[in-house]
């Protein structure tokens, strides 16, 4: 329960990850997985957790579920992302769903939360961040706009009962669920995004991912060591 609002979390990992070129959810982080890194994450806001699965990813998916302790259900992904979230939509029962890709596993609790509230208040909230680079179309060599984009991720929260709609009436594929929402005439709300919340597609990113978890572990180090970050003042006994 999040501010009054029961959650269902979502999370994907059915992927065929094609172009890491080996399944990315089998991938270790320090003895994590990245569905352990999400669940990790989501716990706090979490009142049922539906997890998808392919054959490749069953075992890591239902080790990952031995520990939670909140209501979960394992759902057999589709041959589509879509297709992966409907299943588990459909098995939902709680007032809000958020919607996560468990490639972006360094995705932190307050953009959950940016997500989940913008959802609860105003029925959807699209994890986003600005586009800082130049933008050309390739086909007339012309400057984009930047201004008027943004970034899309995840999580992507909504109110179950109108996502389930959308879905229903969905006729054409979609690559994400702000599109579907947007298709059945939702309105589109932006919430709080990451430079941090990367998706993890490719061997080259694996080094970054590691390089950045351990920035963060050395930081929780640090704060619950010898500093407290609210005062600066050293522990006492130093």
């Amino acid at each position: 329960m999040y501010n009054g609002k029961s959650v269902s979390v979502i999370l994907l990992a059915a992927g065929a990850s094609t172009r890491m070129g080996s399944n990315k959810m089998l991938l270790d982080f320090g003895g994590l997985s990245p569905i352990d890194l999400c669940i990790k994450a989501f716990i706090d806001f979490a009142d049922e957790f539906l997890i998808t699965y392919s054959a490749d990813t069953y075992s890591k998916v239902e080790a990952a579920c031995s520990h939670i302790q909140v209501p979960f259900k394992l759902v057999q992904g589709g041959n589509t992302r879509q297709e992966s979230v409907y299943n588990a939509l459909c098995e939902s029962s709680c007032e809000i769903v958020a919607v996560h890709d468990c490639a972006r596993c360094l995705v932190t609790k307050e953009i959950i939360r940016s997500s989940i509230e913008s959802a609860i208040e105003f029925g959807c909230g699209i994890a986003s961040t600005r586009v800082t680079d130049t933008i050309r179309n390739t086909e007339t060599g012309d400057t984009v706009d930047r201004d008027s984009l943004i970034a899309a991720q995840t999580p992507q929260s909504f109110r179950r009962t109108d996502l389930l709609r959308s879905y229903n009436s969905a006729n054409k594929s979609f690559t994400d669920d702000a599109a579907v929402y947007k298709s059945n005439g939702g309105v589109l709300y932006y919430s709080k995004g990451s430079t941090e919340n990367l998706k993890l597609t490719r061997p080259d990113d694996i080094g970054l991912f590691k390089a950045i978890l351990a920035l963060r572990e050395e930081s929780l180090c640090f704060v619950s060591g010898s500093v407290k970050t609210h005062t600066g003042s050293r522990r006492a006994g130093n």
